[in-house]
């Protein structure tokens, strides 16, 4: 049976099947459910009714009390739609809908009401669809098209062949495709004439799907351009845009075009953010999905960290599967060496969400090639071959083809990078069983590891053979993709170009009608006065002087607006190189600015470095205390270079994710977890530029390691941070702790400890004030005047 739907069915849906297909689904059943959608759409650009719910008895008993009306058609007009859009397949639905529908159109003949009657023929037409009678269901049809056509009617012609063209494609067979591309563009063109262009837009989906379909990339991609372009155009963000731009990702991906790829996600996200109102996190997750994937293909890693970051913040919020995100975020940071910060991550993100079954296999396979990147080989081969077994049990036929792949590429990838070929040789051939379901990039780098586990066990020509294969793919994927890149920057430039002339050639046609203008008036003036000369005789020769003066005064006030334009002109011109010189310096200057916090980083950490390395040979407790709190006050400095590094102006630093990161290290290097120390955090949004962020880091480190160290006698308790911006334009910074306290003769003026006076000094340093108190535990208060130089960001 036919189901009824509103046509601009809500966005939310055509996100499900976006993520269905592109979440390790097949093909075939992500269009089976395309085509259900897209059905869901059809009906009311027919028959132009709504999902209204109606008293069936009440239409019933109405039906028996009317007279051979309007009202009567309207009435089995409606009862013939309830019964042929009724869920189910009971065909004594489709019986009731043929008798009141033929009754409607029986009724409307004689009252002479052929636009009733011909409205009343396509729900008629769609009911010889319905029970297997296509033929008729056709004759129908075109029996109203031709009517409406004759009358001029176009929205309800388009409405018609819309129709039909879906009834076509509702019969379950594929082989009235071309009829239904002819029904689909003659609704699009009808609708779009007679400015319906949402309408129209609905009947392009129509045909661009099919195009879609029959493999048909060309006709495909114009039809999804025109979508593109015309729900611009209207500002129409409904589904239909975030479908075509999605689709022609697809394309583009299917042409190995990662620069196209790029600008229609990028254009996809920038919707979703601009149209909130029509979309969910969904579709943000999935824009920055492919926009990161798309950045990991292209080599640029910093940029996919970025997106990754974002999609499992997003992800995590949502409580959702977090496998993607975290793949493509450690993809991105192990490329840049960042093994250790993934392992935090890893481990905070299954803390905070723990793995289900089919999670776990995806974790551990995550654990291993971290492990990896740090050279623990042990553990890096623990976790691969409980990830493999964990797989075979969860997948023993191999059907989940995304996840099979994970797998076995990254234990193929870790057993030949650490020269176990004869292990690796069992994943590769995996993969090469199931090549069949791979990208173009993905069978390059399958053959470049056939390559190398062919030429571990001595067979060099097979592995001269993969290689050449590799490189040929290889090539084919990254030249064709710099020369598409090439020549759209040089259409872009061209572009450019002919708008430059353009400005320039009107701005010349502008001045010549001043000129033209200009001569004009003294063309009038002077023919004026000759016929003021003909006509008035009495016109004395001071009358002519008087004139001749006034033309003198007009040439010379011309050329001085002249000089002063030209005056004006260089003004604008000198503006604009000391505009674009200013964004040089400011680019340079932040370029100089990560430069110097990122080498005083790395300065910092050898030094790091240097004190683990000397605690590794001293046993004499004192020195080695004093060594560690000295690693952890580096620690804290090269924190604030580390985030100055990472900021996009490299001069102020937020302290939110900065104390949070301090609260990570000292957890880790004091193992305050297992000794079950808890920490709270309550951080205002302030930034601090590196004269008072430095300082402050020192005083917290000192403060938060103190309570770590000796506030706890069972090794079980809460540190607590507060940190607030106050109206006074103070920064407030309290840390407690609800340890043992102090000893009751402490006396913070008597107190000459290194640390204790550190926290002293530094205080001063902040122009702040700075006490302790020791009340079911100790409280450290600090307090100092906030500085906003946000002027020199």
């Amino acid at each position: 049976m036919a189901i009824l739907a509103d046509p601009f069915i809500s966005a939310k849906i055509a996100v499900m099947l976006m993520f269905f297909y592109f979440y390790g689904k097949n093909m075939s059943q992500f269009k089976h459910l395309i085509l259900c959608y897209l059905t869901l759409l059809s009906v009311n650009y027919a028959c132009g009714q709504s999902s209204i719910t109606y008293d069936v008895s009440e239409l019933k008993a109405s039906l028996l009390k009317s007279q051979p009306d309007t009202g009567r058609v309207s009435t089995l007009f409606t009862l013939g739609n309830y019964y042929l859009f009724r869920p189910g397949e009971n065909r004594s639905d489709l019986d009731s809908a043929f008798k009141y529908l033929g009754q409607a159109a029986q009724l409307s003949a004689q009252l002479h009401l052929p636009d009733r009657k011909n409205k009343v023929l396509i729900s008629i037409a769609t009911c010889y669809v319905e029970a297997g009678d296509l033929e008729s269901g056709i004759v129908k049809f075109k029996e109203a098209i031709a009517y409406y056509k004759k009358v001029g009617n176009k929205r309800a012609e388009a409405g018609a062949w819309y129709s039909y063209g879906s009834q076509l494609k509702n019969n379950n067979k594929n082989d009235h495709q071309r009829q239904q591309l002819a029904c689909f563009e003659s609704s699009y063109k009808l609708y779009k004439e007679g400015g319906d262009t949402k309408e129209a837009i609905q009947a392009l989906v129509r045909w661009t799907q099919i195009q879609l379909d029959r493999k048909n990339n060309t006709e495909a991609e114009n039809g999804l351009q025109r979508i593109r372009n015309e729900c611009i155009k209207i500002g129409y963000f409904k589904e239909f845009y975030g479908w075509a731009l999605d689709n022609l990702t697809t394309i583009a991906a299917s042409k190995g075009d990662f620069y196209e790829q790029l600008f229609y996600q990028l254009e996809n996200l920038d919707a979703l953010k601009k149209h909130a109102e029509y979309y969910t996190d969904d579709g943000i997750i999935l824009a920055y999905n492919r926009i990161t994937g798309l950045y990991l293909a292209l080599g640029d890693y910093i940029k996919a960290e970025l997106y990754a970051q974002k999609e499992l913040s997003l992800t995590l919020k949502r409580k959702g599967d977090y496998v993607f995100p975290l793949d493509n975020l450690f993809i991105s940071m192990l490329h840049q060496g960042n093994a250790e910060a993934a392992l935090r991550i890893l481990k905070k993100t299954i803390k905070i969400q723990p793995p289900e079954r089919p999670q776990q296999v995806d974790v551990d396979q995550f654990f291993g090639r971290i492990y990896a990147a740090m050279h623990r080989y042990e553990l890096a081969d623990h976790h691969f071959k409980k990830a493999v077994a964990e797989y075979d049990a969860l997948d023993p036929r191999h059907e989940n083809i995304n996840l099979f792949t994970a797998i076995y590429e990254t234990a193929s990838d870790f057993y030949i990078s650490t020269g176990q070929f004869k292990k690796a040789d069992h994943f590769v051939k995996g993969l090469a069983a199931m090549d069949k379901h791979f990208t173009r990039l993905q069978k390059s780098e399958l053959a470049l590891k056939q390559s190398k586990v062919d030429s571990a066990s001595g067979d060099h020509f097979s592995a001269l053979v993969h290689f050449h294969n590799y490189s040929n793919i290889k090539d084919s994927i990254f030249n064709s993709e710099k020369i598409s890149q090439l020549n759209r920057l040089e259409v872009v430039y061209e572009t450019k170009q002919k708008q430059i002339k353009i400005n320039l050639l009107n701005a010349q046609n502008k001045a010549h009608l001043a000129e033209t203008e200009k001569a004009n008036l003294e063309r009038n003036i002077t023919a004026g006065g000759i016929v003021v000369m003909f006509i008035i005789t009495g016109i004395t020769f001071y009358s002519f002087r008087i004139k001749i003066k006034s033309n003198r005064l007009l040439t010379f006030k011309s050329l001085e607006i002249d000089r002063q334009n030209k005056s004006l002109q260089v003004l604008v011109n000198e503006k604009e190189r000391l505009l674009a010189e200013k964004e040089d310096l400011l680019a340079d200057k932040d370029i100089l600015l990560k430069e110097v916090h990122h080498r005083v980083k790395n300065n910092l950490q050898i030094v790091m470095s240097l004190l683990s390395t000397q605690l590794e040979y001293l046993e004499n407790k004192e020195a080695v205390q004093a060594l560690e709190e000295s690693h952890q006050r580096v620690q804290a400095i090269a924190l604030v270079h580390q985030k100055l590094y990472r900021d996009k102006g490299g001069i102020r630093i937020e302290m939110r994710p900065y104390i949070a990161d301090m609260v990570d290290d000292l957890d880790g290097f004091f193992n305050a977890g297992k000794r079950k120390i808890r920490f709270e955090l309550e951080i205002d949004p302030i930034h601090l530029d590196i004269e008072q962020a430095v300082p402050v880091g020192l005083i917290l480190n000192e403060a938060m390691t103190n309570s770590i160290k000796y506030a706890f006698t069972n090794d079980e308790g809460s540190v607590k941070v507060f940190v607030k911006r106050t109206l006074e334009e103070h920064v407030v910074i309290k840390i407690t702790d609800n340890g043992k306290g102090l000893p009751t003769d402490f006396d913070l003026g008597d107190s000459n400890t290194l640390g204790m006076e550190m926290m002293k000094g530094l205080s001063k340093q902040l122009s702040g004030t700075f006490n302790i108190v020791s009340n079911a535990g100790v409280e450290i208060l600090l307090s100092f005047p906030y500085r906003d130089k946000r002027i020199f960001v």
